[in-house]
């Protein structure tokens, strides 16, 4: 979200007519408030582009169109991404085209971008000083768009299909040692209740924080101690909706900690909030500071603690598919990752070595 706190006050920040605006407001919420209405506004607003046309090549000429690529991008932004994609990768998609691929390559025609042409802009990004995870994510939307306007026969072939992704040196996920995690857990459940439980539901369930944010009573199965996990939080809008990051429904077991939470909760109604908190302000203002004032010295963010989860499942021996299956993750190759985080499991493997 484009809101910035700048002293006592929260300044929204907009691009409108390609010009940068701005809006103080005094409270958080209000400019919560004001950025969500200008983002319903602004999609409501926004013409829906009829599709392109192919100009007919004229006889004899193997041109098959004159169609400009940012035409076609825009036209590709508003109805595919728009139906496919949240408000918020949505917006990051607008961005990306308005600042690296419109100005390379808008005035071109659809038919005339060839492989060269996205290894040239691939080079030139690099060059730029953009981190190369940006950089595979900025030709990954335009190899998106050709496939699309292979798909709906606007070309032939799609010419980035031999333009590989830039390799990227894996990083390693933050997480809380199992001693790290008891001594945050005991300091937190003296000091500050609210704390404690938020902390302690994310540690013992892997949940999302938009997932947390939007659970409600009527997700929680108190016979067969599990949490449904069906509804998040979007980060742009704010906005409670009914499906996850990975658009699944799944079931988290709760262990004795979390139901002792939890069964506080039991008599709400079951359109309730379980965990209500000004979210924003907990992990901003709230979560880290508390772990110094418990004698951390490894403050982590409060998606590590969804990392934490799944760095302790692997690592106490939870099939890799469980694993996944508890995380919501899509691929099992993210799942994997979790295996690299510690170390126990690579103990004595190399032992055979020395027995004769």
């Amino acid at each position: 979200m484009s809101i910035h706190q700048e002293n006592l006050s929260y300044r929204v920040r907009w691009r409108s007519e390609g010009k940068q605006k701005s809006k103080t407001f005094a409270t958080q919420t209000e400019a919560e408030d004001f950025e969500r209405e200008r983002l319903q506004k602004e999609a409501s607003e926004t013409p829906r582009r009829s599709a392109p046309r192919l100009v007919q090549k004229p006889s004899g000429s193997n041109d098959q169109s004159g169609m400009k690529f940012k035409d076609f991008a825009s036209y590709w932004l508003e109805t595919h991404a728009c139906a496919h994609k949240e408000i918020g990768s949505v917006k990051g998609d607008r961005q990306m085209l308005r600042d690296h691929l419109v100005p390379r390559l808008g005035e071109r025609s659809v038919t005339s971008i060839s492989a060269r042409d996205l290894a040239e802009l691939q080079g030139e990004l690099v060059k730029k000083e953009i981190s190369r995870k940006t950089v595979n994510n900025i030709m990954g939307l335009l190899k998106k768009i050709l496939r699309s306007a292979v798909d709906w026969r606007y070309i032939e072939d799609h010419p980035g299909s031999s333009v590989k992704p830039l390799r990227i040196a894996p990083q390693a996920m933050r997480h809380w040692s199992e001693r790290d995690q008891k001594k945050f857990l005991e300091w937190a459940m003296t000091r500050d209740r609210l704390i404690y439980e938020i902390v302690a539901v994310a540690l013992y369930t892997g949940m999302r924080r938009g997932e947390m944010e939007a659970l409600k009573r009527d997700c929680l199965n108190f016979e067969d101690k599990v949490i449904i996990v069906r509804r998040s939080v979007c980060s742009t809008t704010h906005e409670i909706r009914d499906h996850t990051k990975g658009k699944n429904i799944r079931m988290v077991p709760m262990n004795d900690v979390v139901l002792e939470i939890l069964r506080t909760r039991e008599r709400l109604p079951l359109d309730s909030l379980v965990l209500p908190c000004d979210y924003d302000h907990f992990v901003e203002k709230k979560f880290k500071p508390a772990q110094r004032s418990a004698g951390l010295e490894n403050v982590i963010n409060f998606h590590a603690l969804r990392h934490t989860f799944g760095t302790q499942m692997a690592s106490k021996g939870v099939p890799l598919p469980l694993v996944k299956m508890l995380m919501g993750h899509r691929e099992i190759k993210t799942t994997m990752g979790y295996l690299h985080t510690d170390s126990k499991h690579l103990r004595g493997a190399t032992d055979i070595l020395l027995r004769g």
